[in-house]
């Protein structure tokens, strides 16, 4: 009905009036942006004006083109007897078919061609009167199936948390963030990115220690203790893949859609366990870029600014998000 429909609107419209509220909710919703382009799919935002037009035909003709058998994966668990289940499904949706007028076939999803990549540059968010200034940079990263997954991993699992490295030299050492971190989270269908985030009243400072802590993982192998320690964190957490079986049936359809086999998970425990520190090295090394880093900036332009420009060296762009 209109009126459940203008609901979800008002809440869009709502939600988009104030997404900017929050300084720390801007820079990584921004660097999608700046990393995939503003009109991808994978980094665009609703439109005031068309949601305010959207109407029940539009969802109708949503439903039609996407909702399809030959384009959906069904799960059910439970306790039942699975024959009989077999049989109710059938029942149910045995004469589901493309709505009236749609192709034999599904259409094609969308997907977005990835940028070429621009020159390390600083955008920066003037939120007058911040006493801290919200930081995320990042560059594009992997896919799923990407032979350096466990070692990417890996380096996740020892850069960050106490003891990691991030959190070791940038806010124990020289005490610049609370807290910080960062990681490699790999596509499905397209290349993921690895975004470093943090909260400071340093921020040309904070960027500066970062890098050293990324560059220095491309320099030199790691120590196997703390290798050790990254894959026992992400061992011993093993098992809360299999904690509820809600959680396992949203893997298993999700593997389903994307064809990527059941036993994926266990390849992987297996990958991650025959790790070593010389792969997590090569791994950084063809999969990480510091010195070409896209970092977005929300703080107090006037305060923050000069120091930007003045100890990085790296372009500094005023960045425009709106009210």
């Amino acid at each position: 009905p209109d009126t459940r429909l203008q609901l979800a609107k008002d809440a869009v419209l709502d939600r988009l009036e104030h997404r900017n509220d929050q300084a720390s909710a801007i820079p990584r919703r921004e660097l999608a942006k700046v990393l995939y382009g503003s009109d991808s799919v994978f980094a665009r935002e609703p439109v005031v004006k068309n949601v305010q037009e959207m109407s029940t035909a539009d969802l109708r003709s949503y439903y039609e083109k996407w909702e399809r058998p030959d384009n959906a994966v069904l799960g059910i668990c439970g306790d039942f007897d699975t024959n009989h289940m077999i049989e109710l499904v059938n029942k149910v949706f045995g004469d589901w078919a493309p709505a009236s007028g749609q192709p034999e076939t599904p259409y094609a999803v969308p997907n977005s061609p990835v940028p070429e990549q621009r020159p390390s540059t600083i955008y920066l968010v003037d939120k007058p009167g911040a006493v801290q200034a919200s930081v995320a940079m990042g560059q594009l990263g992997t896919l799923l199936d990407d032979p350096d997954i466990h070692a990417l991993d890996a380096l996740n699992g020892m850069l960050n948390g106490f003891g990691g490295r991030l959190f070791n030299e940038v806010r124990s050492r020289e005490g610049l963030a609370y807290s910080v971190s960062g990681a490699f989270s790999p596509g499905l269908d397209h290349p993921g990115t690895f975004v470093v985030g943090a909260e400071t009243q340093s921020p040309a400072q904070l960027i500066a220690a970062v890098k050293r802590v990324l560059n220095e993982t491309r320099t030199a192998e790691l120590p196997e203790s703390e290798l050790n320690q990254a894959k026992e964190k992400a061992l011993n957490s093993f098992v809360f893949n299999f904690s509820n079986s809600s959680s396992q049936l949203n893997r298993i359809i999700a593997y389903a859609l994307f064809d990527i086999p059941q036993e994926y998970l266990f390849d992987y425990r297996n990958g991650l366990v025959a790790t070593s520190t010389l792969d997590v090295l090569g791994a950084s090394q063809r999969h990480l870029q510091p010195e070409d880093l896209q970092i977005v900036v929300v703080g107090d332009a006037k305060s923050v600014e000069p120091k930007l420009k003045d100890l990085l060296g790296i372009p500094v762009q005023r960045l425009d998000v709106g009210k």
